[in-house]
């Protein structure tokens, strides 16, 4: 009996782990071969048996599925799951065994997204439990009501986060939405008989064309066989009817007035309708009021909403990247028609139709507003649409502007400012200003991330002087490219529009579109001036003067190249962005490297003083000449008493034009 108890338990367990695997293959498809990997595993089968025969104290465990696509067991429900998984909970901390687990495990599926889950429970379980009459036995009115007013307010904020976070905005409904059906239709059956308009008084004649008079300047009016009714202006309380009828005084909260007096032709029935805020049906019956002031609440709701919709723009404060590009453009327009189209679906549903039918009828001052909310909603679908259909051609251009590296995007300027053109021309909604800046802005943004990306800030100030110039030039040299085509596209416009219609130019600034590139440039060449002062500078590690002063001199320039270096070596460790617009650290640093190269300019000056003081013929005088760095030569001027320094620049610059000549005379 001792080697029979182990086989029971293991049988136990293979019945626990079969259900589990049974209910994880009917949910989730899981294949064998994931489970018997999973088990295969031992830390996660200690985890799955640590659970089942009650070791750890988590009464919680959680089946999902890794990135890698294994299956892992979690104990606790885990912060956050990419995939949907199930849940397996125990009702206490027994044991589960093969004769209990069934009794003793609580199982079910976890969306991805909790707010799915969420609205589901509020939906399903929360809304029905609290909202049934028949669960409010013995509470005060006054406490059901508010129940039910809360839980149908967070049945609404959670429809309202789960439209939020698909990037939709979801309009919730009023409490008892589902009896505007039968509200509306005694309106429209109490009023099926009579033409309602707001303020007007209704006489519905049975018999004859009796002539009315009506008091206040109201003419006489003929009524015709057939035609019984008869619409009086507001606030003609009195109306004088002939054929033996009395003059009756409509006081305001007097809705209904039934008269029957007699004629010579018959007993007419005269039914007089004046608007107040309750009504009755026909059998006296009040209408629920609370329904009405409901609509009108979730009214004023839903043109907040909807005007938080129609006031975005792709350039939002809130946008979680501060310098937007074009793609963003595109997908803010792309989902601009899908929020509109939701929310214009949302507004055609029938029992809005009924609600806003109930507004109507009821001559509510919240019906304006629902009409301009939904003429609104209707007027930017439509531009949104238009817009989104319009920025389709430009997404191919800007994909490869962001695939390619920025040395090889040049080709797509010209181009891409034509589309731009084209829809400005004709497009109906996009010919404006404040789009097109916004557009220019965006692409003017993406040419400095690709240029940044491009010259690799985080090790353009210490590479190769040479190359690392070379990029920024090039960076320049782009930059002013595009700037000028956009100027040259400007001037073209005019002539791009169809025969009739009134050209429409770009009058705007161009610092409104390029305020940020304009400061990138000037980031750009203040980096080219530091690198060209490094290249002359790195030069004096090869000049080597001769003649009975030339080991003196030669000692000074080393420590000028020194102290020079030591000056660069403080750009090797920075921790900032040199190409950040928006951050003037390497601003501050250059403007002390420029102090201190000064210095450095006036110690030159005077060993190329004393140097040209010891040549002794002009051979080595115009070798000192080709050997007196380029950079700084009016700073070198002004330090130096020497009168030779001058004599050697403009020898140089003899020398620098004859050269040219010369080569120009070779080319020809």
């Amino acid at each position: 009996m001792g080697e029979a108890q182990p086989e029971k338990k293991e049988d136990e367990e293979d019945l626990r782990l079969t259900f589990m695997f049974d209910y994880l293959q009917k949910t989730m498809r899981l294949k064998q071969e994931r489970w018997t990997k999973m088990l295969a595993t031992e830390e996660l089968e200690k985890i799955l048996m640590d659970f089942l025969n009650g070791r750890v104290a988590d009464e919680v465990l959680v089946m999902t599925l890794n990135p890698a696509g294994q299956l892992i067991p979690v104990l606790g429900f885990p912060a956050s799951i990419r995939n949907k998984a199930v849940y397996f909970i125990k009702r206490d901390k027994e044991t589960i065994t093969g004769e209990n687990f069934r009794r003793r495990l609580v199982f079910g599926d976890i969306a991805p997204k909790p707010v799915d889950e969420l609205a589901t429970l509020v939906e399903e379980v929360f809304v029905p439990l609290l909202s049934n009459p028949m669960n409010h036995k013995g509470w005060p009115k006054v406490a059901a009501d508010d129940v039910i007013k809360h839980v149908h307010e967070l049945k609404n904020a959670v429809y309202e986060v789960q439209g939020k976070i698909s990037g939709q905005t979801m309009l919730p409904m009023p409490i008892g939405v589902e009896r505007v059906y039968q509200v509306e239709q005694d309106l429209v059956d109490r009023f099926v008989h009579s033409r309602y308009h707001r303020g007007s008084l209704t006489v519905d004649l049975s018999y004859g064309s009796p002539t009315v008079d009506l008091s206040y300047g109201s003419p006489t009016v003929d009524l015709s066989y057939g035609s019984p009714t008869v619409y009086l202006s507001y606030g003609s309380p009195t109306v004088d009817l002939s054929y033996g009828s009395p003059t009756v005084d409509l006081s305001y909260g007097s809705p209904t007035v039934d008269l029957s007096y007699g004629s010579p032709i018959g007993s007419p029935i005269f039914i007089l309708f004046l608007t107040q805020c309750s009504f009755q049906h026909s059998n006296g019956e009040t209408i629920d009021l609370q329904m009405k002031s409901d609509i009108e609440a979730i009214v004023i709701k839903w043109v907040s909403q909807v005007n938080d919709v129609l006031q975005e723009d792709s350039v939002n404060p809130l946008n979680e990247d501060p310098f937007p590009t074009p793609l963003s453009e595109v997908k803010f327009w792309d989902g601009r028609v899908k929020n509109l189209q939701c929310v214009y679906t949302q507004l055609r549903e029938p029992r809005v139709e009924k609600m806003a039918s109930i507004l109507e009828l009821t001559e509510s001052t919240y019906f304006p507003p629902f009409k301009n909310m939904f003429r609104n909603v209707v007027a930017s679908l439509t531009e949104a649409k238009e817009i989104s259909l319009y920025l389709k051609p430009l997404i191919k251009y800007f994909e490869k502007m962001e695939l390619l590296d920025f040395n090889e995007i040049e080709p797509l300027f010209r181009p891409m400012l034509h589309t731009i053109c084209l829809i400005w021309v004709n497009s109906r909604y996009y010919c404006n200003v404040t789009k097109l800046i916004i557009l220019i802005k965006e692409i003017a943004n993406l040419l400095i991330h690709q240029a940044s990306k491009y010259l690799d800030p985080s090790a353009l100030l210490e590479g190769d002087v040479d190359e690392c110039r070379d990029s920024v030039l090039l960076c320049l040299r782009y930059l002013e490219t595009f700037r000028l085509l956009f100027e040259e596209y400007r001037a073209k416009l005019p002539a791009m529009f169809k025969e009739g219609h009134e050209p429409v130019p770009w009058t705007f600034h161009p610092k409104l579109a390029f305020g940020r590139m304009f400061l990138f440039v000037e980031r750009l060449k203040k980096i080219d001036a530091f690198f060209a002062c490094a290249q002359e500078f790195l030069r004096l590690e090869k000049v080597e003067f001769g003649g009975i002063k030339g080991r003196a001199l030669t000692n000074q320039i080393v420590s000028v190249f020194q102290e020079f270096n030591d000056i660069y070596a403080v750009f090797h460790s920075i921790t900032y962005d040199p190409l950040s617009p928006e951050d003037d650290s390497f601003c501050k640093d250059y403007e002390t490297f420029v102090e201190k190269v000064e210095d450095l300019d006036r110690k030159l000056a005077t060993i190329f003083s004393m140097a040209l003081d010891d040549c002794y013929n002009l051979e080595s005088f115009f070798k000192l000449c080709l050997k007196v760095v380029c950079r700084g030569k009016e700073e070198l001027l002004a330090t130096s008493t020497n009168q030779r320094c001058e004599t050697c620049l403009v020898l140089e610059g003899r020398l620098t034009a004859l050269k040219q000549d010369n080569d120009n005379a070779v080319a020809q």
